[in-house]
């Protein structure tokens, strides 16, 4: 699994009844404005609008900084709901009634907790391609597992998982590679049961 940060403030809605609720942006999409690619260290990732395609359904959760000990909200018990729009992935989480929720709305109006981030894997992408010397990665389809708020926020912080532009391309085509060969794995896996079941029923 992977994660991502952005600069992106979450905001703190009141309700007079149901106490507070948080609101951000887990992830943004490319529009070509600054801010809105992951710059890995000579690989510039974009995210484009179809990568949460698809998510209804899923049983994501919210943790504060992905630490799955501090939870703080889930798809499947109605606390954290999702959606997507032409910006990106929009979420919105009702904090719970306890130490950790309490700390984390106070940390948010007093702006120590002022960025959002996002678990997940890879499912599809675009072929690399460079431009300006840079390889540009486009992740098309994502499998999302957790969105939150987070302390660190910046971009920067996805240099931790930096790569050299040859690499990248080739960690790519192994993926493409190993795809096929799994693709080729049940083609040959079907043909065969067929094959069986003509053999059973001329027996």
């Amino acid at each position: 699994m992977q994660t991502r940060a952005i600069l992106d403030k979450p905001d703190i809605v009141s309700r007079e009844e149901e106490g507070h609720s948080i609101r951000g942006y887990g992830a943004v999409f490319y529009d070509g404005s600054p801010g809105t690619e992951f710059d890995m260290g000579g690989v510039r990732e974009r995210i484009a609008p179809t990568a949460f395609d698809g998510i209804e359904g899923d049983d994501v959760r919210a943790f504060f900084n992905h630490n799955p000990s501090q939870v703080l909200a889930r798809t499947t018990s109605g606390t954290l709901r999702l959606s997507v729009d032409g910006r990106g992935l929009r979420y919105e989480l009702d904090p719970p009634d306890t130490t950790l929720g309490r700390d984390l709305v106070e940390l948010m109006q007093r702006g120590d907790v002022d960025g959002s981030s996002f678990m997940f894997d890879i499912l599809e992408e675009e072929p690399p391609r460079r431009e300006d010397g840079v390889v540009i990665r486009t992740i098309t389809r994502v499998k999302l597992y957790e969105v939150g708020p987070v302390t660190m926020q910046a971009y920067e912080a996805a240099k931790s998982e930096a790569r050299s532009i040859n690499r990248y391309e080739n960690l790519y085509l192994q993926d493409q590679a190993r795809n096929r060969l799994r693709l080729l794995e049940q083609r040959a896996h079907i043909q065969l049961s067929k094959l069986s079941a003509r053999q059973a029923l001329g027996a």
